[in-house]
């Protein structure tokens, strides 16, 4: 009888070994599959991610600050300027990217002309200004378009305020 026990317990054992490395298998061979997807097929996709996230080239200017009286009242401050900017190395057409702007925002064809050429002239990791001096609704409004539009950056600027001008 112990014999019998013996061998019906042996045989149990087999059986969860053989299912436990037949689930380890699967899990390793969808974990090795995953990797040659990701590795090879989207390699190229990656890459190319990869070189767009290297550098982030992006001119700082410098805050200014606050001019008191001797009362403590603000004689100049600064208040924030919402500027709209386009980056012509993420972007695949900057002519295109501006007519779907001109759709939503006011952008002047002078202004257009402009903008075209101030980026064939700077190198090409340097923002251009497109529009500044935006409100609220229209920063809501080119927000909510931005993942269409690569190459376009809200920026927040300082602009000097003088209270009693």
């Amino acid at each position: 009888m112990k014999q019998h026990e013996r061998q019906k317990f042996q045989k149990l054992i087999n059986r969860r070994t053989a299912i436990l490395g037949g689930i380890k298998f699967s899990l390793f061979a969808a974990l090795a599959g995953r990797l040659y997807f990701l590795q090879v097929e989207e390699a190229e996709k990656y890459r190319t991610l990869a070189e767009n996230n290297q550098f982030n080239f992006e001119l700082l200017p410098p805050i200014r600050g606050r001019i008191l009286d001797r009362n403590g009242i603000p004689l100049a401050t600064n208040k924030d300027n919402f500027r709209l900017e386009i980056v012509s190395e993420q972007t695949k057409d900057v002519a295109e990217t501006l007519r779907v702007l001109q759709e939503i925002i006011k952008i002047s064809p002078e202004s257009v002309e402009r903008i075209l050429t101030e980026t064939k002239k700077r190198r090409s990791f340097v923002p251009v200004l497109v529009a500044e001096n935006l409100s609220r609704k229209e920063v809501a409004k080119i927000a909510i378009q931005t993942p269409y539009l690569p190459g376009i950056k809200i920026d927040i600027g300082q602009t000097r305020y003088y209270p009693f001008r």
